[in-house]
């Protein structure tokens, strides 16, 4: 996972005393058909071809705890989550995490190859959305 600029910024605002953002109560993942960079909007983002719906919605409060990996840290999501029924086929290079279901911040992004068949469901099991910070 590499942290996006926003949060990049947000960080070092804090480290010299500005107050850090608000969590927000849910985060939302987009797929993508290239690297979306460090802003989000290098990419293409195919999310809907992914999902009609949109972005797929993931509560802050969905994760594990910190736990270690080696000398990293990592959390995990604690619930399965429903992707629904692919819109269209269509192949993922990455992923992004963002703070709104529309517009929004880019949080981060993530390499997340994947092949999706039209009218297919999906779904992501317990575990297997990993965000590790080395």
């Amino acid at each position: 996972m590499d942290f996006s600029t926003y949060v990049r910024n947000a960080i070092l605002s804090w480290i010299k005393g500005t107050t850090f953002p608000t969590a927000p109560s849910n985060f939302y993942i987009a797929w993508y058909s290239s690297d979306p960079g460090r802003t989000g909007t290098s990419g293409t983002d195919i999310t809907t071809s992914v999902r009609a719906a949109g972005r797929l919605a993931i509560a802050a409060s969905g994760w594990t705890a910190i736990s270690a990996s080696g000398d990293a840290r990592k959390i995990e999501n604690s619930a399965g989550l429903t992707i629904g029924s692919a819109a269209s086929t269509i192949s993922s290079t990455h992923i992004g995490l963002w703070d709104a279901s529309s517009g929004g911040n880019f949080i981060a992004r993530a390499v997340a190859p994947y092949s999706f068949i039209s009218g297919t469901s999906y779904s992501i099991a317990i575990g297997d959305l990993e965000f590790i910070l080395d």
